[in-house]
């Protein structure tokens, strides 16, 4: 956890032969002293566990000169910190030879606890791939496409890991009832539910959110939708990388069904991260890319992981916005029907597209131009099933792929 203090400069008082000077600052993040700028309205310190002010104060000695006569320090823990009141509370300036001498004081205007997160990466080689970079679509494919193995599973991330040509795997997260990460691609389960099994739910659509993951469990264990902790854990050792799409119910959906957002969009970008970081052991060697079709949900990725380098993938499902089923799109805000938009609100971080839309004679943009050198463009679909849609998209400036065939990157 970072804390951070701001001070009120205005509000320092000293004794009125002195003048103050000079800040230095020592954290348990810093080797070093480093000093702030006395000028500002506010000085705004960041710390771990401890930190300690230092504070130099000069008397006037001659018209042309300061000498200095003292120095005054005052130290924080964030255990105390805490515990204390933080608005305006009022702090002590103590002589450092003689800490019985107070010498000023100054006011804390507010303190700020920001989580700081493990270093989370992103593979800065993918651009650099001689080959097509393969990622494996909910593991070695989505069911919907024919592949036999159950998808977003634990046996099926497993084994589009073996393949030598697949960089990384995909997978979908969301919440249940109980809170916890289930990794599953929809947003409503449409199968038998346990422990009281015997109701088949085919034409109703029910959301995860108001499940169990006990109910969803009515396979034998590698068939039934595993929690996100239980994958980390699971995947063989190797340096491949996760990309994590958060699933949400889109704003639009929601306002017709309430029932579906039941957590907010913090609350699950939070767990996410919480549970890669209690997890960390087993990721740690791994790049990580985190992804969502809610452009909000992009946003806040982005706040929580300021301090990383882990890639943010805003989805795109362009030419599909006369689509009323989805419950993930709102396609009334503009940031989903504009790649341009998405990328501008990414920070030029990353966005994935449709290979079909990529492919189609409505997009005639050269990507390897449009977007910056920093900027990661994904593709996804059915079209990603022949090869020559493949190169077709590297001529435009797609730089990987998530695909369901995982012949294609034996080939």
């Amino acid at each position: 956890m970072m804390h951070i203090i701001v001070v009120e400069t205005q509000k320092f008082n000293v004794d009125a032969e002195l003048v103050l000077d000079s800040i230095h600052h020592i954290t348990d993040n810093a080797c070093a002293k480093l000093s702030c700028n006395f000028k500002e309205p506010f000085l705004i310190f960041k710390f771990s566990s401890t930190l300690v002010l230092n504070f130099t104060f000069f008397v006037e000695a001659l018209p042309d000169a300061l000498v200095s006569v003292k120095q005054g320090s005052t130290t924080f823990h964030s255990d105390s910190i805490q515990a204390a009141a933080v608005n305006e509370q009022l702090c002590l300036i103590r002589d450092k030879s003689d800490p019985s001498k107070i010498c000023g004081s100054f006011m804390i205007r507010f303190l700020s606890l920001v989580r700081i997160r493990q270093p989370m990466f992103m593979n800065d080689d993918i651009r650099k791939h001689k080959v097509p970079p393969f990622i494996g679509h909910r593991g070695s494919g989505a069911n919907s496409y024919g592949i036999p193995l159950r998808e977003n599973t634990i046996l099926s991330f497993n084994e589009a890991m073996r393949h030598k040509g697949v960089i990384g795997i995909e997978l979908d997260v969301s919440f249940t009832a109980d809170r916890k990460l289930v990794v599953y691609h929809d947003l409503e389960w449409s199968g038998k539910l346990a422990p009281n099994g015997s109701t088949c739910l085919t034409n109703h659509k029910t959301p995860i959110c108001s499940l169990t993951h006990d109910n969803m469990c009515v396979d034998t264990d590698d068939r039934n939708p595993p929690l996100l902790e239980d994958v980390l854990r699971s995947l063989e050792p190797s340096s491949a990388g996760i990309v994590i799409e958060l699933k949400y119910v889109s704003n639009s959906y929601a306002r017709n069904h309430p029932e579906f957002s039941k957590f907010t969009r913090e609350e699950l970008v939070d767990a996410v991260l919480d549970c890669v970081e209690a997890n960390w052991q087993y990721v740690s060697t791994r790049w990580l890319v985190f992804s969502s079709f809610d452009p909000d949900i992009c946003l806040y990725l982005h706040t929580a992981l300021a301090q990383t380098n882990a890639l943010i993938v805003h989805n795109l499902w362009l030419g599909h916005e006369n689509d009323e089923e989805d419950n993930t799109v709102d396609f009334n805000d503009i940031r989903n029907r504009s790649w341009e938009a998405a990328l501008l609100q990414s920070g030029g971080n990353g966005v994935a597209l449709e290979a079909s839309f990529v492919l189609s004679r409505h997009f005639t943009t050269d990507l390897t131009r449009a977007t910056p050198d920093n900027t990661l463009v994904f593709s996804y679909g059915r079209a990603n099933l022949k090869s020559g849609n493949i190169q077709a998209q590297l001529q435009r400036g797609v730089h990987a792929f998530f695909i369901d065939d995982m012949t294609l990157a034996k080939n």
